[in-house]
């Protein structure tokens, strides 16, 4: 025997009427904002209190958009009985950031439910960039977020609106005036006086002169703060050494090792210990194995300093 589905608990609301009104009062107030058969049930809980269970996701929505009736001339909030879910409007993601990735980033706040792109009206196949999550909400999401490394803008009704640049709230970015120092590179403070030590390697010198390479996992998570202490240069006993004391080799080694930058050219000249003990070994076997250039040797046993000819 099949039976019908429940209403999703994310329909379902909770409200307590004013005295003496009627169940005919209260579902007229819920349809008021919810249109014609918006309301699927509605359960009377004892007293003044009611549960009602909204026909469709869209007469649910705006329930909880208004988040009150008015019912005999008295607004009444309702409380939703599920999680809340929420419709995320994403922009500036770039078009080859796939859905899984934002959805995986957006999963850090509650559990994503779709993720779609809208298309241009009049042109169905054509997306318009922007994407619309629906996540049912576990903790409020950001205003601004790091999807691969890339700042994206997410907004929602109830969303705490910061600034772009340097993400406070009360203004916008085009209204900006925090400053920012050019040393550090963080907002708040002025240039003048600023002593921070290098953000990227811990040197003193400022952030921006800073020659070594930012890490990928840095880059990755969009962070800006914070000293990487696996790229910081230590002394022969442990102490830190300053960065411009620090070798061509030395740099490009450590870049190497943690995966940040291709090989780098070494100096021409420079040679490894295991390079030159060959070459002593080889000149050493020459002077022993030459001798009389006119004796006949067998096939293939030549002298090891005319491989090069």
């Amino acid at each position: 025997m099949a039976f019908a589905a429940p209403p999703p608990k994310a329909h379902c609301f909770i409200l307590s009427a004013p005295e003496g009104s009627t169940v005919d009062d209260v579902i007229d107030a819920l349809e008021a904002v919810t249109g014609p058969a918006g309301i699927k049930s509605l359960q009377h809980m004892g007293g003044v209190k009611f549960s009602a269970a909204a026909s469709s996701e869209n007469a649910a929505t705006k329930l909880k958009s208004r988040g009150a009736i008015l019912l005999n001339g008295e607004s009444v909030p309702l409380v939703s009985i599920g999680p809340e879910i929420v419709h995320v409007s994403v922009f500036r993601v770039p078009l080859w950031v796939g859905d899984a990735a934002l959805a995986s980033a957006l999963s850090a706040y509650g559990n994503v439910q779709q993720v779609h792109e809208p298309a241009f009206k009049g042109r169905p196949g054509v997306g318009t960039g922007i994407r619309v999550a629906r996540v049912e909400m576990k903790k409020p999401i950001p205003n601004f977020l790091s999807v691969q490394g890339h700042t994206v803008m997410c907004d929602y009704r109830g969303v705490k609106k910061v600034c772009s640049r340097c993400r406070l709230s009360g203004h916008i970015g085009k209204d900006c005036a925090t400053p920012r120092c050019a040393r550090c590179g963080v907002f708040g403070h002025t240039t003048d006086g600023c002593t921070e030590p290098c953000r990227r390697c811990g040197g003193n010198h400022a952030t921006v002169d800073c020659v070594r390479p930012r890490s990928f996992a840095a880059a990755a998570a969009g962070e800006q703060e914070g000293i990487d202490s696996l790229s910081t240069p230590v002394g022969p006993h442990g102490e830190q050494a300053p960065l411009e004391e620090t070798s061509n080799e030395a740099v490009a080694s450590d870049a190497e090792s943690q995966g940040d930058i291709a090989d780098l050219p070494h100096h021409s000249g420079a040679k490894s210990t295991a390079n030159q003990t060959q070459g002593e070994t080889e000149e050493d076997t020459s002077s022993e194995t030459c001798g009389d250039l006119s004796s006949p040797r067998p096939w293939g046993h030549g002298c090891i300093s005319q491989r090069g000819t």
